[in-house]
């Protein structure tokens, strides 16, 4: 994720989006390198990029009760930072369709 768009979204105030950030503190994909989520407060910078809700969770339960409080008659941008662990499953494939056509696939899901 860029730090760009989280600016982005927040200027343009897209009243139905929930931004939901897995964090994971490491590149799980390249061998776990760590990254520097440790050191950000990403509910702070959410808030400080114009989203109208943030918060920060690490467990399901919460996150469930936050998705909850907010799928109903709230406005949007909202955020949630939600800290997960680390590791994949031994068999994760690598991704075999080009960016266009994964597009391509959600709008056609976002239809039906």
């Amino acid at each position: 994720m860029k730090m760009g768009n989280m600016s982005t979204i927040g200027a343009n105030q897209p009243k139905n989006l929930i931004h939901i950030l897995l964090d994971n503190n490491v590149h799980d994909s390249t061998g776990q390198q760590l990254t520097n989520a440790t050191n950000v407060e990403f509910a702070n910078v959410a808030i400080n990029c114009g989203y109208k809700q943030s918060y920060s969770t690490d467990n399901t339960n919460d996150f469930s009760k936050i998705l909850k409080k907010n799928l109903v008659n709230t406005n949007g941008p909202i955020f949630i930072h939600i800290k997960i662990k680390k590791g994949s499953i031994d068999n994760l494939g690598r991704p075999t369709i080009q960016p266009k056509d994964v597009a391509k696939r959600f709008k056609n899901f976002l239809k039906n």
